[in-house]
This record gives structure tokens, sequence and C-alpha cells, in this order.
């Protein structure tokens, strides 16, 4: 990813020599502007086109103008409620939220962290088609609503189109009629709208019709001191054989290393690679004692030889601590019992161990019986025969044992892990690229929710690492994702502008929606806040013009407070 101080030091540079030349030639305010780092170019090139266009299908852009109207206030409404749900989000769980600042909102491959730059050429065509049609909507609008057009013209960040812009003639448009402004407001929102219906169309049919999935497991990453990282493993590779079996699915890998371990894998390109045995630790708790990002390959001596064979270790294990080697060689001890994690400190579960809210204990025993699971835990109070119990836990590094009255306990305050200690193990010890259900998503399903469900995940493939589990985004076929399919007819050339093309229509179809509904928000500049004014200026009541400008100023400021919330929430929180 590039670095944002790269990003803010080109910006610098270029603004320095902007200003330099627009000290010595001048700005000419008709035609360009630099106002530091922003560029404004104008033109009039295109009006007679534009013209004809309006004129030629009025009949057509008449109703195609009212079907915008209604589609850009129910969007309005639900784009401000769906920005002040997620702001209040941010504010109630900053830690859960996706987004980790304003860079996480704007469309700067490599900047923006869910859009790299291998996906750049493609992401700037989208954003020209765009805004191209956005702008052609509102430009025609204004010729059908009698507004004379001024000039159409782009808008440069440092070189890099950030909007584009119709210059209606600011007098006529005041003085149209209410509905040929909203007609004019909303149309770059509706031609938004149907680029993004016919993209997400296109896509679902040249995606099955020219793209396929290679056939293996797909590495999209390898965790450092894995067995597959100590065997030189990369990301990008396709586990196509594993012990000499053929492979397509994960839980293959995981059925195969059940067995005895996994030896050997061999990838798409031919290369085989020898595995060293073992349960790589992914993922555990602080208290456990075990080194997360390592290999285990004895547990008090015995070989382990895969992930599973771990967990049946541990959670068949009478003891409360065991001993571990890694596979550096290297040995520790480790708690073994069950792990879980206080929510509220007056429970009397969380109170009998100390456990205060986001503070995490083991326990290791109930009546002197082991237990490594939730289940194990509950059926031994739900038999036991008395009202109270004794239980063995950790407590700050010691073993402790207290009494626990069980007559009407409840667990909503506790959260129990699934796995011994809370420790998650790997058998390679890779993340794996979702090839087949993403490719699945980009296409038409047999029943139309399940088509509109399609649709629904293809909008949020960009940003969908933001979800806990799925580690990896769909940025369009960069060359990294085109590891992982082929296309059907042609050789690297034609496979090449094959990835592009659908790239670009992936990428427009994701622009677009997001266009539309952010323009929709009824705030400062954007056309929802155009619209606001618009309505208020035609009120049915007898108002001053000062408190239609409050009434205004009210609402965009209104919806512009989530907004804020969203963008400067992650940097204060």
């Amino acid at each position: 990813m590039v670095s944002v101080k790269l990003v803010i030091a080109w910006i610098v540079v270029y603004t320095v020599i902007a200003f330099a030349v627009s000290k010595y030639y001048g700005d000419d305010d008709t035609w360009w502007n630099i106002s530091g780092p922003m560029l404004t170019l104008r033109s009039q090139y295109g009006l007679d086109t534009i013209r004809y266009m309006a004129k030629k299908g009025k009949s057509f852009w008449g109703g195609w103008g009212v079907i915008g109207v209604i589609l850009a206030l129910v969007t309005s409404v639900i784009s401000l409620i769906t920005v002040t749900l997620s702001a209040y989000g941010v504010f109630l769980q900053p830690d859960a939220t996706g987004i980790q600042g304003p860079t996480d909102l704007v469309v700067i491959p490599g900047v923006n962290r869910f859009l790299p730059v291998s996906a750049a050429p493609e992401l700037v065509v989208a954003l020209i088609i765009a805004m191209v049609v956005h702008e052609l909507g509102h430009a025609i609008y204004c010729v059908l609503g009698d507004i004379n057009i001024n000039a159409t013209g782009v808008i440069l960040g440092a070189f890099i189109p950030v909007g584009a812009f119709v210059e209606p003639d600011e007098e006529e448009q005041n003085e149209a009629e209410t509905l040929d402004q909203l007609k004019m407001y909303a149309a770059g929102i509706t031609n938004n709208y149907a680029v993004f219906v016919v993209s997400i169309v296109a896509l679902f049919i040249l995606v099955p019709m020219l793209i396929s999935p290679i056939t293996g497991v797909a590495v999209g990453s390898v965790f450092p001191n894995s067995p597959a990282d100590q065997s030189e493993l990369s990301s990008g590779d396709v586990i196509t054989e594993v012990n000499g079996v053929e492979v397509d699915q994960p839980q293959q890998i995981n059925e195969i290393a059940s067995e005895g371990g996994i030896s050997n894998v061999t990838t798409n390109n031919g290369e085989n690679y020898e595995i060293t045995n073992g349960a790589y630790v992914s993922r555990a708790s602080n208290v456990s004692g075990i080194n997360v990002s390592s290999t285990v390959v004895q547990v008090n001596g015995e070989d382990v030889v895969s992930s599973s064979s771990f967990d049946q270790y541990l959670s068949q294990y009478d003891e409360n601590v065991a001993e571990v080697t890694y596979s550096n060689g290297d040995t520790g001890e480790i708690y073994v019992g069950l792990h879980l994690t206080g929510q509220e400190e007056d429970n009397e579960l969380s109170s009998v161990i100390g456990l205060g809210r986001g503070e995490s204990s083991i326990i290791f025993s109930v009546n002197d019986q082991k237990v490594t699971t939730e289940q194990q835990f509950k059926r031994i109070l739900d038999n036991h025969n008395s009202q109270t119990v004794n239980i063995t836990y950790l407590s700050e590094g010691e073993i402790e044992t207290t009494t626990y009255e069980v007559s009407d306990s409840e667990f909503n305050s506790v959260i129990f892990a699934d796995n011994p200690s809370s420790i998650s193990t790997a058998n390679l010890g890779i993340d794996l690229f979702p090839k087949d259900q993403y490719y699945n998503t980009l296409s038409f399903d047999d029943t139309v929710s399940g088509t509109l469900s399609n649709v629904y995940r293809t909008v949020f493939l960009p940003i969908i690492s933001i979800v806990p589990g799925a580690s990896f985004g769909l940025p369009g076929f960069t060359p990294f994702v085109q590891n992982f399919y082929t296309v059907g007819a042609g050789g690297g050339f034609v496979s090449s502008i094959v990835f592009f093309l659908i790239s670009v229509i992936f990428w427009t179809s994701w622009i677009n929606i997001n266009l539309a509904v952010f323009n929709c928000l009824p705030t400062f500049t954007l056309d929802g806040g155009h619209m606001v004014k618009a309505i208020v200026w035609r009120l049915p009541f007898d108002l001053s013009e000062s408190s239609e400008i409050y009434i205004i100023r009210t609402i965009k400021l209104i919806a512009l407070l989530p907004l804020l919330g969203l963008i400067v929430g992650p940097l204060v929180l």
C-alpha cells in the first residue's frame, strides 16, 4: 500500500508547483483555476450534443426524471439512517468498526486500504464513467428545465480525478419550477443507479462465461513461522495435491492432516514443498501461556502431527499444566482448561473468580472433574448434588480453588471459548483466498432472492475484510487475484484484456452505487442537500427568507454531523 506520507508529500510538491505556475501565468477564471492542490477545468465542449440528447429523448426523460426524484428522496432517508447508525456504532464500539480513519472513505488507490494500487487503472476508468454519467444527467435536465449551462468541468486533485460538475446559470436555476429543479438534482443519482444495474447484469453474465476458478486451494497469505512459511510456500500459490492426493477444498486438507499429518504439498505450477508436521498456533488467549505464531510439534513429549491431534490431546488431558515443544526447539508450559471472558462484574461466577469486564481466566476443574469445554462445565453443574461446588481456576498466574453457589446461576455475563484454553491451531498456517465463494457471488443464482443476495454481497466485496473471519476483499481481478482464476480462451494477452475489462465493470458497479447513495445525503454541496433547498423554498407556508435559510442549514447540519462522526470518530477514540 502506498504510504500516506508519500501521498501527502506528492500533494505538497504538486501544490508548490501549481502555485508557482498560477503566480507566473495567472488564473483564467473562465476556463481554469488553481486552488492549492485542486485544479478546476471548465469547458463548453459537448453542450450541443447534450442539447440534442435532451430534445431527442424528451418523452423518455420526463418519466425518467420523476422516477429519479422518488428514488433519490427514498435513498436520501435510507442513506441518512445508515450513516447515523454507522456513526453511532463507531462511538459505541470503535474497535468493532472496519473504518480506521478518513483514508478509508476516499477513492484513492493505495491510500484507501481497501483499494490497492494494482487496481488503480480500472478504478480511474470506472470513476470517470461514474462522473460522466452523473453530470450528464444534471446537464440534460438543465436543458429540459430551460436552465442555461455556463460550463461543464472536471476537478483534479494533484492530477487525480476527484469530481466533475455542470455549472448552470444560478439565477435561472433558482427561478425554475420546483419539479424541474428536483429532476435536475436527482438525475445524476438516477443515472448512477442505472449504470450500477447495467454493470451488475454485465458482470453476472461475463464472469461465468469467460472466467473460471483454478482447481485447488488458493493460498491468500502465509503466516510467519508456520509450516507453510518454513517450507517457502507463498501467497498466490494454489495447492493441488497434499501427500500425493488431489485437493480442491480446504476441508480435504484437514481430513488428510487428521489421518497422520502433512508431509508435502504440490502447487499448480508443479512445485513440491516438504512440510514439517505440527499444529500452528494462529490465535490464543494471553493467559494460556502458549506462543502465538509458532508451531507446536510435541505435547508432554508426544508428537503433534496436526491441528486435530493437538486439540484432541488437550481435550483429553487431565492435568492443569502441559509442556509443549515448538518447531524451533523451544519449550514452554501452557494451562489447559476452559477459557472464559467476563462481560459484567456483578455476575456471581465473574465475582467468584475475580473477572472484570473483558478480563479472562481458565477454569481447570469443577469438584475435581476436569473441564475443557462449556458443555462439560454446564453438565457438571446440572448434575451436582449440593448447592455449592469447588472450582479450580487460574488467578494472576496462580492456580486457586474456591466455592461457587450454583442454585440459580446464569452465565449470560461470561463468554466461553470453543477450544481448550482458547487455543486455535491450523495445519499449514495459511489464510485461504475464497476464490470459489467470490466466483459464485459474481453470477446469477437459480432464484430471485439468491440473485439479489449476490448483488448485495458484490457491493461489499471490496471491503468485506472488515467482517470478522473474512481476511480478503475482492479488488477486482488484479494480478494477485488472477493467480486463482483462468480465462477460458486465448493466451496471456487476451487473458489480461478480459481480466481488465471485467475489473472495470466490477469497479464501475461499485463506484456508481456508492456515488448514488452518498450524493443522496441531505447535506452541504451534495445533491441531496440541493434537493432540500429546492423543497424548502417551495413550502406552502408563509415563511420569511431568513427562516427558510435557517431550516435549510439546520437540516444540512443535522445530516452532516453523523458523517463527520464516521470520519473523525476512528481518529479520536
